[in-house]
C-alpha cells in the first residue's frame, strides 16, 4: 500500500473539495483505499491511500485536468509519499463531511 500526504496553503476548503469532486466524481478512484482531508494552520491537508504506487499514478491522471481547470499547480502544494507497512481501521467511526 502507498500513501500520499498533500498540503496546500493556496487552496481553501471549498475550492479543494470542488477540485476533488471534479477529479473523482465524488467517489474513490480505482485502487484508492481511502482519503481524509482537513483544514489546519491555514492549509488544507489531505491523505490518500492507494493499493499501489501505480494506482496512485493512474489516479493522478484524473487529478491533472481538475487541477488545471482550477488554476492549481503542483508548485502550490507540498507532497510527501511513503509505503504503508500496516493499516488498522476501526469499525465504530462514522464517516464525516
Amino acid at each position: 500500500m502507498f500513501v500520499q500526504v498533500t498540503r496546500s496553503q493556496s487552496l481553501d476548503k471549498d475550492r479543494y473539495r470542488a477540485m476533488r469532486d471534479q477529479a473523482t466524481g465524488g467517489k474513490l478512484l480505482d485502487g484508492e483505499l481511502f482519503y481524509v482531508d482537513g483544514y489546519q494552520g491555514g492549509a488544507i491537508w489531505a491523505i490518500d491511500a492507494w493499493e499501489t504506487r501505480e494506482a496512485c499514478d493512474r489516479g493522478m491522471e484524473k487529478w491533472g485536468p481538475a487541477m488545471q481547470a482550477a488554476g492549481v499547480s503542483m508548485d502550490d502544494m507540498s507532497l510527501e509519499e511513503f509505503e504503508i507497512d500496516q493499516l488498522r481501521l476501526g469499525s465504530s467511526v462514522p464517516p464525516t463531511d
